[in-house]
């Protein structure tokens, strides 16, 4: 039986410790067996006997397959022993199986022999039983001729150099009085019926329990499709600096920080906390200022307190077993499967993200998913409000739902700020510094004038004008007519076509040239519109429609700005002001 939830209570006859259980590495052990330990084994046994054989042929075949640079496992392994021994493999296995029977042989000791402890220290390795034991469980799969997920590999040394023979030994549950294995119950927060029911050989019953995070709790998952894997974190440079890719991930944190702790708070207080790779958690720590009590790293922080007080925890990378060890303990998992377990193609991962073999899939995103969801609750996200947890990854948490997905980031400088808001920041002050330079001798500061002199973007500086524009018309006193944004349009030649001089005739439709009588319509003059009087702001010639065109400022209008042909306006009586109190004054330069 086995309940799942992230509240997990001892209360059963049996538990497994979180230490123990809830690494699946732990429950698959390899043991290794280099060339110098077989060697060293040799000197239990006479040169002439099968024991002695058997161990050299097994050493010959490490060698010749360190030098060919080939690992292999399972079906190629006895192959390769069955010829090595020209055909005897199955002989020698049986005639060396009564050592199966006596794992670890017990050694007389003389207590009374002041070198016995020498002695003893210099004994061979018992490495016979290991080694039938695991071969000759795995015969009979070998005489069907067929491929099969094998417990016995040959590949590189984990301790010293060259080659060794690797023999993975699954943990067994003891059996209690009787031979009968006691009921068992097991608590684990991220549980997988099928893959623990391998592990402990038959079928379980889960219990889930469904938990939702405190109230206030926020989880940000950053999915950007960017890398956050451990080799591209944690590589280095040919001077030794960090990678491109720790670079990014240390300015996406800083600006996620920026936008949840502006204040710098949190820091401060010494309550943001990270996960991420041990070798670049440190790294990324240092340039957050986050102290080392608020640090921890993939696959040792399960079942750790030391995070729960932490109000934002970053989770920085996704946590995945290298490919040789994914497979190793998949095929470990699926020994009993008919069919093998085969090796993803490198360039078809990196196409695909997905492994060829779905059971090899699924291993994998259990494992990942897993140590996230460990991970993501070290702050105790279900007990306490307004935790926030930003998982900068690729794979699913546990009873901690998304509450905002961000699939793109902008583009940042080195301390995280958004490149954009900065170089715009950046050029708003050019532009009120050169604007006050070009002002101070009251002449009109055109955009192009104010864009060239400031060394900014022609359409930056229109919207600063068209800004300034505004926060000036909300200086105008309540007793005027508020022009909304019309000043925002006067400073901007661009927004016009080309000016012309005052209109003195209406063009009629046979000709531009000739046309009616008109009084003369020029900036400032007060006309007559379909839509009221107002003033004229501009006389200009429209590219667009290819005649002219008069823009009026319409009195006590929100909309502010209007384009008229000629014929539609006219001039108002001459004995009223051209200007009278209640129109929009000009702007002027400060």
């Amino acid at each position: 039986m086995i309940f799942s939830s992230p509240l997990l209570l001892p209360s059963f006859y049996l538990i497994f410790t979180r230490k123990l259980w809830g690494k699946v590495s732990a429950w698959l052990p390899e043991r290794e067996i280099t060339i110098e330990k077989l060697h060293t084994a040799l000197a239990g046994y006479s040169t002439d006997s099968t024991e002695d054989r058997f161990l050299r042929v097994l050493q010959g075949l490490i060698t010749d397959i360190a030098q060919a640079g080939t690992p292999c496992q399972g079906k190629t392994v006895f192959d390769a022993l069955d010829k090595a021994s020209h055909g005897y493999l199955t002989n020698w296995l049986g005639e060396l199986s009564h050592y199966t029977q006596t794992p670890r042989p017990f050694i007389d000791l003389d207590l009374e022999e002041p070198e016995e402890e020498r002695r003893v220290r210099n004994l061979p390795p018992v490495i016979l039983p290991l080694l039938l034991n695991a071969l000759l469980q795995e015969l009979v799969k070998w005489q069907k001729e067929l491929e099969w997920n094998s417990l016995v590999r040959i590949g590189p040394a984990i301790h010293g150099g060259g080659y060794a023979l690797f023999i993975t030994e699954p943990l067994q549950i003891p059996s209690g009085k009787e031979g009968k294995t006691p009921p068992i119950t097991i608590l684990d927060a991220t549980a997988d019926p099928d893959i623990l029911g391998r592990m402990l050989g038959k079928k379980l019953k889960i219990h889930r329990v469904e938990m939702n995070p405190a109230p206030g709790t926020q989880h940000i998952a950053v999915r950007s499709g960017k890398r956050y894997g451990k080799t591209s974190l944690t590589a280095k440079l040919e001077d030794g600096s960090p990678s491109k890719h720790l670079t990014r991930a240390i300015k996406e944190c800083r600006y996620m920080l920026q936008k949840l702790d502006p204040d710098g708070e949190q820091i401060r207080a010494e309550s943001v906390g990270i996960i991420s790779f041990m070798g670049c958690v440190d790294a990324i720590a240092d340039a957050l200022a986050i102290p080392e009590h608020r640090r921890g790293h993939y696959w040792g922080i399960r079942g750790s307190n030391h995070l729960e007080d932490c109000s934002i925890l970053l989770l920085v990378g996704t946590p995945t077993l290298r490919p040789d060890e994914l497979l190793r303990q998949a095929r470990t998992l699926y020994r009993d499967d008919p069919e093998l377990i085969r090796e993803t193609d490198p360039d078809e991962y990196k196409q695909t993200g997905r492994h060829t073999d779905p059971r090899l899939q699924h291993y994998a995103e259990y494992m990942t998913n897993s140590e996230l969801t460990q991970a993501a609750h070290r702050s105790r996200a279900i007990r306490y409000e307004n935790r926030i947890i930003i998982s900068f990854c690729d794979g699913d948490i546990d009873f901690l739902p998304v509450t905002e997905t961000i699939i793109e980031l902008p583009y940042m400088t080195e301390d995280g700020q958004n490149l954009h808001d900065a170089r715009l920041k950046a050029s708003h002050e050019r532009l009120e510094k050169a604007y006050e330079e070009l002002s101070k001798d009251g002449k009109k500061v055109t955009q192009a004038l104010l864009a060239s002199t400031a060394k900014a973007g022609s359409a930056t500086a229109r919207e600063w004008l068209r800004s300034r524009a505004q926060l000036d018309d909300e200086s105008v006193p309540q007793n005027r007519t508020r022009r909304g944004n019309i000043d925002s349009y006067y400073p901007y030649e661009s927004d016009f076509g080309e000016k012309v001089g005052p209109i003195k005739s209406v063009p009629n439709a046979d000709s531009e040239k000739s046309g009616s009588p008109l009084a003369d319509i020029k900036e400032d003059a007060r006309v007559v519109t379909p839509l009221g009087q107002g003033t004229v702001l501009r006389v200009y010639h429209c590219p667009i429609l290819k005649r002219a065109r008069v823009a009026v400022i319409i009195d006590g209008s929100s909309d502010g700005l209007k384009g008229f042909d000629p014929d539609e306006v006219s001039p108002v009586a001459t004995n009223q002001s051209p200007r009278h109190p209640g129109s929009p004054r000009k702007l002027v330069s400060q």
